[in-house]
């Protein structure tokens, strides 16, 4: 019983802080940039890469990858966009401050992918935290609109205080291959939940503990048409949920590095 009110707690403490947040706006915050696509089919085809921040105050809107509130999920898009250029690709990418719904998040990905139309190579898709459940849906919406998703990478998806009700697990048919990354300790906010705080509030989201944000392992709906490999960090390394963006960021570059909608 302690532990559901503890649970209860830390929900209304989530709530509280965010309508906090309602009324500002962060400078960080990026747009959707337009893409200039010839009609008669003479452009080169894009590789796609969205990602979703963790944390659940970015209010779906685009970030820019560079700055500081991106975290970790923007340096992974950014690695992105400079391998695809060493490799002479064209792409493009794209970061998004995960929403306390995804009904925004993801409305701003089908809005930047759907941009390319018949223009895509290929699409890759990060999501951390909350952003690892958004990513799910948007490979579920992709689904529905007959796109397929060569890479998911999924990184602690969680719903925090809601025990993971609302997260689906099962990754759909148009996914090529998904890397799942968890670990089950019952602690730790997602380290890119704080970036409205930053600036002059004094909170730190690495002192708040937000119980049951985990993942867990992911399942294939089609095993003949998609391939799922987890990796159970729990109690690897000093990985919690805060950190295990960072504590696999190499391994998530490297694997990057040897994609076949990369690589020569």
């Amino acid at each position: 019983m302690v532990g559901f009110y503890k649970t209860i707690f830390s929900f209304l403490i989530c709530l509280l802080f965010f309508i906090r947040t309602l009324a500002s706006e962060n400078d960080s915050v990026g747009t959707i940039r337009e893409c200039n696509i010839d009609s008669s089919g003479s452009n080169p085809k894009y590789i796609l890469a969205i990602a979703f921040t963790g944390g659940f105050l970015g209010k779906g809107k685009p970030l820019l990858e560079t700055s500081d509130y991106a975290g970790t999920t923007g340096k992974v898009i950014n690695f992105c966009r400079r391998f695809a250029s060493f490799k002479d690709k064209s792409f493009d990418g794209l970061v998004i401050g995960s929403g306390v719904s995804s009904k925004k998040s993801v409305k701003n990905a089908l809005k930047f992918i759907n941009k390319y139309d018949n223009n895509i190579a290929s699409i890759v898709i990060y999501g951390y935290s909350w952003g690892g459940d958004f990513a799910i849906e948007l490979s579920k919406k992709l689904q529905k609109d007959r796109k397929k998703v060569d890479v998911l990478f999924t990184l602690d998806a969680t719903d925090g205080p809601l025990q993971n009700f609302t997260v689906d697990k099962k990754i759909p048919e148009n996914v090529g291959v998904n890397y799942n990354f968890y670990q089950t300790e019952n602690l730790g906010t997602s380290s890119g939940s704080d970036f409205i705080f930053r600036k002059g509030s004094g909170f730190n989201s690495s002192s708040f503990d937000s119980p049951n944000s985990h993942g867990r392992a992911n399942v294939v709906n089609k095993p003949l048409k998609t391939k799922v490999v987890n990796f159970n960090l729990t109690g690897v390394d000093g990985i919690f949920h805060s950190n295990i963006d960072e504590k696999v960021f190499s391994d998530i570059l490297r694997r990057v590095s040897i994609l076949n909608v990369l690589k020569d």
